[in-house]
């Protein structure tokens, strides 16, 4: 039975990985990067066309006019154009136990629902600043495969703000004069990981593609 699952399990890392291996590369190409005048999205089988949906005063008030390039800037819904300025290479990575990392990445997505859910009274608002979210990870996935020519950091500036993001248990509705588009001006890239560039290109697109598969992608 043990060499049965063991077996099965290295099937499935053999699967995955080929289909990896035999797509075409992913190019870096976010969403962001593409104007939505004149595109069409399907809904309910009928195209919709986005200029259209977003002159709709109903859904989208004040703001109506350019919505999807209101925080990243022109054609920059991901965030995808932005320059990224690399401050400072170092602040060693310092490995900690999985599940308490796990932990502490379950604080910060249920927390991120709190918001969703608590400051987003439109629902259709709440499922476009959700693909503007994960689209910000679309691209650091991109980042830790280093497919896009570029190295994972993060944004020390932006990230410092977090203390000033919940006071007193409660969060802080506050403008912190952050725009999208100068997300990654700041950016630290750890040291100390064990990233080899010989090896590690294949070994991560391995292990993405056996995680994807349990998540049945």
């Amino acid at each position: 039975m043990l060499f049965a699952r063991s077996f099965h399990l290295i099937a499935v890392l053999f699967v995955t990985f080929a289909r990896y291996a035999s797509s075409t590369p992913i190019a870096h190409h976010p969403e962001g990067e593409h104007s939505v005048a004149g595109r069409s999205v399907n809904v309910l089988g009928g195209g919709v066309d986005l200029a259209t949906l977003l002159n709709n005063q109903a859904i989208f008030g004040q703001q109506a006019a350019g919505f999807f390039d209101f925080f990243g800037g022109i054609n920059n819904f991901n965030g995808g154009l932005n320059q990224i300025l690399v401050q400072q290479v170092g602040g060693a990575c310092q490995a900690q136990q999985i599940n308490i990392v796990q932990q502490q990445l379950a604080i910060v997505q249920e927390f991120t629902k709190q918001l969703f859910l608590q400051e987003l009274c439109n629902v259709e608002l709440q499922s476009i600043l959700l693909q503007q979210f994960l689209g910000g990870f679309d691209l650091f996935s991109q980042d830790l495969l280093r497919l896009n020519g570029r190295v994972p950091g993060f944004d020390a500036g932006v990230a410092a703000q977090l203390a000033q993001l919940v006071q007193n248990g409660s969060v802080n509705i506050v403008d912190f004069g952050i725009k999208g588009s100068s997300i990654g001006n700041t950016l630290v890239v750890p040291v100390g990981s064990n990233w080899d560039a010989n090896t590690s290109p294949q070994s991560v697109l391995i292990a993405e593609a056996a995680a994807k598969a349990l998540r049945n992608i």
